[in-house]
C-alpha cells in the first residue's frame, strides 16, 4: 500500500507523530511535507529512508533539533538522525499489522463489518 506514493502531503494537518515505520510503507516516497503540525520527535529510523530527498519540517515543537540543522536541509537532518539510533538497534522498523492499509484488501464496504470495529485495539495505534 503506498508503494508507488512519490509525495506524502500532511501539512497544517495536526499531526503529532511520525511513526518509525512509516519508511517501510512508503519505500518509494521521495517528498514528505509535515510543516505545521505538531511533531515533536523525529524517530531516528527516518534518516535511513533512502528515497527521501525533501522534508518539510517548519512550524512543529521539534525538540532537540537545531533551527540551525534544519536550514541545512533533509541530507543534514537524515545524518544526524542516523547518529541518533542506539547501537545494535534496526534500521529498518517494519509495519505493524493493521497499522497501514494491506493492498489486497479492498477496504471497508457497506456489506461487510469495518475492520477496525471488528479488530480488538492494541493499544498502540498509529498517528499520521
Amino acid at each position: 500500500a503506498g508503494s508507488g506514493l512519490n509525495t506524502l502531503d500532511l501539512e497544517g494537518n495536526k499531526v503529532s507523530e511520525l511513526p518509525p515505520w512509516l519508511p517501510s510503507a512508503l519505500p518509494q516516497l521521495r517528498a514528505l511535507l509535515v510543516a505545521n503540525n505538531d511533531v515533536a520527535l523525529l524517530p531516528p529510523e527516518l534518516g535511513f529512508w533512502a528515497s527521501l530527498q525533501t522534508v518539510s519540517l517548519v512550524g512543529n515543537p521539534l525538540k532537540g533539533l537545531r533551527q540551525q540543522l534544519l536550514a541545512k536541509g533533509w541530507s543534514a537532518v537524515s545524518t544526524w538522525l542516523q547518529s541518533r539510533l542506539p547501537d545494535g538497534a534496526p534500521r529498518v522498523v517494519h509495519v505493524p499489522t493493521g497499522a497501514w492499509p494491506d493492498e489486497h484488501d479492498p477496504g471497508p464496504r457497506a456489506d461487510r463489518p469495518s475492520q477496525a470495529a471488528a479488530r480488538p485495539s492494541s493499544g498502540r495505534e498509529a498517528t499520521l
